[in-house]
């Protein structure tokens, strides 16, 4: 179905890819690993079209082609499922739909009735049901997970009101990464099945168990290029990890140790009320990890945002010592994409306070210390190094800068909101070994993340934010209760 020649791929003197083969048949899954780096997104964005080879051929169906746009690869055949849903939030499903259909498939008046139908014939078509009139900022995360996989499958190319599918290959990068596991179990059930019609995908996923559950083959880069290739079945995760950091590597598993009742308490809350969140109380102490599962829109913005200041509520916050923010979204609120790597290390309150202000600041001095946190928390950059422009990294790269700049100064309580969302596996395992290190050294950590097991690998006690309440209780449960938080997750109480 797809094939690709000794594809290569450079910006300026950076080669992203170096004589890549790749291949998907029909009727297959195939699992693309890799490290922060290593070209992943690079592959997809050339088989979706946003990219042009700069050496090599991609074949479809044993014929060259050539695209220009995304539009040329939906065209032939090929949708994408992206990580983070490209859908317009104040727009309904059927909006959304008629928003990506080529111009063969909308006609020139739009029609609210028409295409609700038609959305709903679709989203049977795959078993499932989506209100296709609400309004996509009011749907949950497995449900905007479904918009986009009907968006890539029915809604480019040449189509009618039926449901005969457009797209014969599928990439999907990241899909689970908000889902419960009640939606990755469902959202794998659709994936056989689309598989078992002939239709070709291509799984991106940190989560080494679960592409090695879905896929029949993976295929690991490791800087650009093709490391390995193993059959799922007669492969483990340890095999697949030391693939793709090129040296003994192992699966995070739970070391986090217990903490007594008598510790002091790093952050209390008590009572929080704000836009989802309702009477969320919680105790942190001091050298303790807690950790938040929960889906994306339960009430998480509210509480990272309460917790940095940025939001007005009923109820209380105490910490002992300061908070230290890892924001979910790096991008909006994480990093300035124009600003160098030192000026976006140097927006932390206590480096303007190690290194002066305005025109007394120290820039050297700024310079050393992030280039020293570039070499610890291995953050590859362009040859300017710590004079890169973060917009320069990839997206892996930019969460290390993040995280490197959150734990280098002091604090007493860490709130961790999806810190290692993007990142390969061993860099998530060095990220959550800090986060260890700061709790042994007493600071009270928060753990909101979207990651069911990177809660249940750090976490001393979990507890789950559904429709802006913590539950079960502000006590938490054991991180063995896997199936029960799960449940929770899901709004089974």
């Amino acid at each position: 179905m797809l094939e690709l020649r000794q594809v290569s791929k450079s910006f300026g003197a950076f080669s992203a890819l170096n004589n890549v083969d790749f291949a998907v048949k029909a009727g297959e899954i195939v699992g693309l690993l890799g490290e922060n780096g290593a070209g992943k997104s690079t592959l997809l964005n050339l088989v979706g079209g946003v990219f042009s080879p700069s050496r090599g051929e991609i074949y479809w169906r044993d014929e060259a082609v050539k695209m220009s746009s995304p539009r040329d690869a939906s065209r032939l055949g090929i949708g994408v499922v992206h990580q983070h849903p490209q859908l317009v939030e104040a727009f309904t499903v059927a909006e959304n739909l008629a928003l990506a259909a080529t111009s063969s498939t909308r006609s020139r008046r739009f029609s609210s009735r028409d295409w609700e139908k038609r959305a709903d014939e679709w989203a049977q078509s795959l078993g499932w049901k989506i209100d296709t009139h609400q309004s996509v900022e009011k749907l949950s995360g497995g449900e905007r997970q479904r918009v986009e996989i009907l968006k890539a499958l029915f809604a480019h190319g040449d189509t009618n009101s039926d449901v005969e599918k457009t797209a014969q290959l599928l990439l999907l990068d990241e899909p689970t990464a908000n889902l419960t596991p009640q939606e990755a179990d469902e959202l794998f059930g659709v994936m056989r099945s689309l598989k078992a019609q002939g239709c070709g995908l291509v799984f991106v996923s940190h989560k080494l168990r679960e592409v090695i559950e879905i896929c029949d083959r993976v295929i690991v880069l490791r800087r650009g290029k093709v490391v390995g290739e193993r059959v799922s079945s007669a492969t483990n995760a340890a095999e697949l990890a030391q693939l793709m950091i090129g040296e003994t590597a192992r699966t995070a598993t739970s070391s986090t140790r217990s903490v007594g009742e008598n510790a002091p308490f790093g952050l209390e809350i008590e009572k929080l009320n704000c836009g989802q969140l309702r009477d969320f109380s919680l105790q942190v102490r001091q050298g303790e990890i807690v950790g938040i599962a929960g889906v994306d829109g339960n009430g998480q913005t509210e509480l990272i945002e309460i917790l940095a200041g940025l939001r007005a509520h009923s109820g209380t916050v105490k910490s002992h010592g300061e908070i230290a923010i890892i924001p979910p979204d790096r991008e909006r609120s994480g990093l300035i994409g124009d600003f160098s790597l030192t000026e976006n290390v140097a927006l932390h309150p206590q480096a303007r306070q190690k290194f002066g202000r305005f025109a007394r600041f120290d820039w050297r001095g700024a310079q050393t210390l992030t280039r020293d946190m570039m070499t610890r928390f291995d953050v590859r950059a362009p040859q300017s190094g710590e004079r890169s422009l973060a917009k320069q990294l990839s997206g892996g790269n930019q969460q290390k800068v993040l995280i490197a700049r959150a734990l280098e100064f002091g604090c007493g309580v860490i709130v961790a909101a999806d810190p290692t969302r993007g990142l390969d596996i061993g860099a998530a395992n060095f990220i959550h070994q800090q986060l260890r290190n700061a709790a042994q050294n007493g600071a009270a950590v928060l753990l909101i993340s979207t990651d069911l097991d990177e809660v249940l690998v750090l976490s001393n006690r979990v507890g789950v934010l559904y429709e802006g309440r913590l539950l079960p209780d502000e006590n938490g449960l054991s991180p063995d209760a896997r199936d029960e938080i799960g449940r929770l997750m899901g709004g089974e109480v």
